[in-house]
């Protein structure tokens, strides 16, 4: 009998986010266990267990930014290392009043139309042209753009979001440094 899943997403948060972050819930109203139900049926995919307990928290999908006082957005023909573009992330949702480059259901739609992959996108980093995504079985992988692979990654929700949340800290902590 496996261990009952718990959100940790507040936890992660409270770890590494401080006043130089803007952090947003997807919507007012964060899906219930049935939306996710049915969405995974019409994408033919499963959702891990800690992500279904993430996405029905009062998150329900979240979006993450360094504050753009701090780290001002990129212009176009802007010139840097790949790091400096990427000031943020999120998590896709599937909440009724989610903003639509948010939807879980139209991320997905959108990656299967460019190409015949079998998954859904879940995590986005701002800027970074690949992202994360459940696959058929609910195993996680990474998309990469250059090859229209699917890439596997030996990690689990929460860790990845506790990793990429990291990194991102991390970056702005460069960013600050004048770096």
């Amino acid at each position: 009998m496996s261990e009952p899943v718990t959100d940790k997403t507040k936890e992660i948060l409270d770890k590494y986010l401080d006043e130089d972050f803007a952090c947003f819930a997807s919507g007012n109203e964060a899906p219930t266990g049935a939306d996710l139900d049915a969405l995974a049926e019409k994408l033919q995919i499963q959702f891990p267990a800690e992500f279904v307990e993430h996405s029905i928290s009062k998150f329900g999908g979240i979006y993450i930014e360094v504050k753009e006082a701090l780290w001002p957005r990129p212009e176009p023909f802007d010139v840097g290392p790949f790091w400096s573009f990427l000031y943020g992330l999120f998590v896709y949702s599937a909440s009724a009043d989610a903003p639509e480059w948010m939807n879980m259901e139209t991320a997905a739609a959108d990656f299967r139309q460019d190409g015949a992959q079998q998954a859904a996108p879940f995590l986005k980093i701002i800027g970074d042209p690949d992202f994360y995504c459940f696959d058929q079985s609910g195993a996680i992988v990474r998309w990469n753009h250059e090859t229209d692979e699917l890439e596997p990654v030996d990690q689990t929700f929460f860790q990845l979001l506790e990793e990429e949340i990291k990194n991102l800290r991390d970056r702005k902590e460069q960013k600050k440094a004048g770096e």
